[in-house]
């Protein structure tokens, strides 16, 4: 139970390989399905964490392997998180950048489209704004965690 069966350097490599990979996916599919998960995205993500289980662990079964990848993640994480403070370079990089959606009530339907939202979606953080007319919108701004954030003229 206690005893690993794998090298723990392989297994850093493997929860290391593994956590860019996600990371790179989840740069590429984007920050607007990060912010507003589906119950199709939650369940597509059960799915993805159950098809990465073996390629982080091989054949390792100790409890001590898991907790190896474990605190690779949480290293990686940490190492980042600290990279992006000091850096706002590597914040813009990372994280992304606001984007403009609505200004001064008139939409941005090239970004809109960019972004893949949808007017059902640019109401519907209107409404939980307070804003009944996109013409009372100044600002509407798909924020880096994929919220739509909305200020009121």
């Amino acid at each position: 139970m206690w005893t690993l069966t794998t090298p723990w350097y392989e297994l850093v490599i493997r929860g290391s390989c593994i956590y860019f990979f996600m990371f790179l996916c989840i740069k590429i599919w984007g920050k607007k399905h990060m912010g507003q998960m589906t119950t199709f995205d939650f369940v597509l993500l059960l799915f993805i964490s159950e098809a990465v289980q073996n390629s982080l662990i091989g054949t390792e079964m100790s409890i001590f392997g898991g907790m190896i990848v474990i605190l690779t993640f949480l290293a990686w994480d940490t190492i980042i998180d600290k990279l992006t403070f000091r850096s706002h370079k590597l914040e813009r990089l990372l994280d992304g950048v606001p984007k403009v959606i609505v200004t001064n009530g008139v939409p941005d339907s090239e970004m809109m489209r960019k972004e893949q939202i949808t007017e059902q979606e640019l109401y519907r953080a209107m409404r939980a704004g307070g804003v009944d007319e996109l013409r009372k919108v100044k600002l509407a701004t798909l924020e880096t965690n994929g919220h739509l954030s909305i200020v009121e003229l």
